[in-house]
């Protein structure tokens, strides 16, 4: 073999030792998703009107961000689900941006679940739950006399609506689902962990998320409880969703809070705030 052709041989066996690392941790990191300030909307809390109308003026206000290339907008689910008409406003306006938005499920539950199925690519953390159940409401109207009643056209708006949410999920799953299986599957309620979400063909992809340097840090959050002063940090990186440095204060005109009543209010703040993040808001009307 000349000179020239063993260097060449060389040359290319080098570069493949050299290259195969990195195929190997492009590969990895394919499920890696980054977030920034410049792609993450968090929705955490009941489906409702101010939080319906914080993640749409935020959604739109990253929409307006120049140098994006069309890259997507993340919204991080943590919710235990809530209004059916916030729910599809708030679909609606995210759909009508330019950037593509994607939704990455912690914790999507009720109409969490409907908005997932509803948005773009439906990303999921391997430990985290898709949850799907039936409707619950209650109707006031007039009925009586010729048929439809008043009473009658407003149940068959609502179950109009439902039937088209659910044909939405179905037609998200690729053929895995029918409307049958899927109706049957959550008559009883619909639990899925990451890997039956992508199984069962109710999200797209497992992912693993990490935070870049301008999520770092907290923002402080501060309420009143059972009349006392709470004050609270969270984490900006949405994966860590526990409230940290609480400290809790009575109002000015009372006298200071001994430790023993401190660590009391402390834990029920916690488990009230953990309980309305986890406790099911059906999807109502």
């Amino acid at each position: 073999m000349k000179v020239s052709s063993k260097i060449a041989v060389f040359t290319v066996l080098l570069l493949g030792v050299l290259l195969f690392p990195l195929s190997l941790s492009k590969s990895s990191n394919s499920n890696q998703v980054v977030l920034s300030k410049s792609n993450l909307v968090v929705l955490s809390g009941e489906v409702e009107g101010e939080l319906s109308g914080r993640v749409i003026s935020e959604a739109k206000t990253l929409d307006r961000l120049r140098l994006t290339n069309g890259k997507p907008i993340y919204i991080f689910m943590n919710t235990p689900g809530g209004s059916i008409q916030t729910g599809l406003e708030m679909i609606e306006a995210l759909k009508g941006l330019n950037r593509p938005v994607s939704t990455i499920t912690l914790f999507s539950a009720s109409m969490g679940f409907q908005i997932v199925q509803n948005l773009g690519e439906r990303l999921i953390l391997k430990n985290g739950v898709l949850m799907s159940h039936r409707a619950a409401g209650g109707f006031e109207g007039y009925f009586g006399g010729q048929r439809p009643s008043q009473i009658d056209n407003r149940y068959n708006l609502w179950l109009s609506r439902l039937t088209e949410l659910d044909q939405q999920v179905v037609d998200r799953t690729a053929g895995k689902q029918t409307l049958a299986s899927y109706q049957k599957a959550y008559s009883d309620e619909l639990w899925l962990t990451g890997a039956q979400s992508i199984e069962g063909g109710y999200a797209d992809r497992i992912v693993t998320v990490k935070c870049d340097s301008s999520l770092d840090g907290v923002t402080t959050h501060s309420l009143e409880f059972f009349g006392l002063k709470i004050s609270y940090d969270l984490d900006n990186c949405p994966i860590n969703t526990s409230p940290m440095h609480i400290k809790v204060a009575a109002p000015e005109e009372k006298q200071p809070l001994t430790r023993d009543r401190v660590k009391e209010a402390e834990a029920k703040f916690l488990e009230s705030y953990i309980n309305k993040h986890r406790s099911i808001v059906p999807m109502y009307w």
